[in-house]
């Protein structure tokens, strides 16, 4: 088992590996979406719009997120949805496959 730093804001929450080994997490309270390599370097941290992103899936081409409401006052159109991105926008250099979430599936 591999320690991963915990962010400052924040806390991880649901979490997928890709083919290469590395660790995607939602960060649940930062509205973003971490990656780490297999030694724990922090790779990229995407933002997401909305606070509470929940967990993450990768498809090959895609990454999908899904978003909390769960809690918040005045939750936003995106707390509570289902969010995908294409990962070659998102992370060229990093994606297991230019605009972040320009496509939204609720």
């Amino acid at each position: 088992m591999t320690a991963y730093d915990v962010p400052a804001v924040g806390r991880p929450d649901g979490m997928t590996v890709d083919t290469a080994g590395r660790l995607w997490s939602a960060i649940w309270g930062a509205g973003q979406i971490r990656c780490y390599a297999p030694d724990v370097t922090l790779l990229l941290a995407v933002p997401v719009p909305a606070v509470q992103p929940s967990s993450v899936c990768l498809t090959g081409e895609h990454l999908l997120v899904t978003t909390a409401a769960i809690g918040l006052e005045e939750p936003e159109p995106l707390d509570g949805a289902v969010l995908i991105a294409r990962c070659d926008a998102i992370a060229p250099a990093v994606s297991p496959a230019s605009s972040v979430f320009a496509d939204r599936v609720f």
